[in-house]
């Protein structure tokens, strides 16, 4: 069995979208769960469909906002891998209230850190995040400032990097196994292991 058939066979199992994609861009194979996104039209930030332009973002290690089909919204990672690259979709079944359990014992946010944390992962600006949450602006950056110290990143985009391994993990776990306590574990391990 090739390594793209082993891998495809993997795919199937995971509960999010998995698409493999070529060095020239070409998607090689896909599990059910893609198949379902890809047909509900998912949408790129910029507004192109992921299979038209995932041949130009599929050589660099990428997380991006993703529109899948009506109001929905996701997240797509693009993980470059020998042969190719390896995208992972999920868009919002992600139960939020696991995330924000598994943000508050890893990483001690308090439950204001964690609104601001969790909008700027839906997409929200820090003003846009400021404003539905009641709070000055100045305030939401001391929130924010508070929660890069305290999760070791230094950018918004870390930040959404490290609250969408959650979500992944999230989609990962069945509901029945102790989510939160999975997620901490999982997601502290993968960090420890970028650093």
């Amino acid at each position: 069995m090739s390594k793209t058939a082993l891998l495809s066979v993997i795919f199937e199992c995971l509960p999010f979208g998995a698409l493999l994609v070529d060095p020239e861009g070409n998607i090689q194979g896909c599990n059910r769960a893609a198949k379902d996104l890809l047909e509900r039209k998912v949408l790129l930030a910029d507004g192109s469909r992921i299979e038209h332009s995932v041949r130009f973002r599929s050589r660099r290690r990428v997380v991006e906002r993703i529109t899948c089909g009506g109001d929905s919204s996701g997240h797509a990672f693009f993980q470059p891998a020998e042969g190719g690259t390896i995208v992972f979709m999920i868009c919002p079944s992600t139960d939020m209230t696991a995330v924000d359990t598994g943000l508050r014992q890893v990483y001690n946010l308090t439950p204001q850190e964690r609104r601001v944390a969790v909008r700027l992962y839906e997409g929200d600006s820090l003003a846009e995040c400021a404003q539905s949450l009641d709070v000055e602006l100045s305030t939401a950056r001391t929130h924010l400032k508070s929660i890069f110290g305290k999760t070791n990143t230094r950018r918004q985009t870390q930040l959404v990097r490290v609250i969408a391994s959650f979500a992944f993990a999230v989609a990962s776990v069945p509901p029945d196994e102790g989510r939160a306590r999975h997620i901490a574990d999982g997601t502290t391990d993968r960090l420890n292991q970028q650093q």
